[in-house]
């Protein structure tokens, strides 16, 4: 994603995903964002700068009960 200047608000949602996603990411969660994967910077900062796009999370966990992806998808309120 090209970087580009973000607006003060986008910048606290970009924080405050990227403190939610990463212990995560370092428990080896894979995060999708319309259905790409990404790291928990780039997933963060995608949801930011789309600050008037709703996203509804998904939690997918493995055979075991343990969470393995969240997924990031557009809800369309249509």
């Amino acid at each position: 994603m090209k970087d580009k200047k973000m607006s003060r608000k986008q910048e606290d949602v970009h924080h405050s995903m990227l403190n939610y996603l990463e212990p995560f990411a370092r428990q080896g969660v894979k995060i999708y964002v319309d259905g790409v994967c990404y790291d928990s910077e780039e997933a963060a900062k995608i949801i930011a700068v789309n600050e008037d796009t709703l996203y509804m999370a998904d939690y997918l966990h493995d055979e075991n009960g343990i969470m393995s992806e969240i997924h990031y998808d557009i809800v369309n309120d249509r």
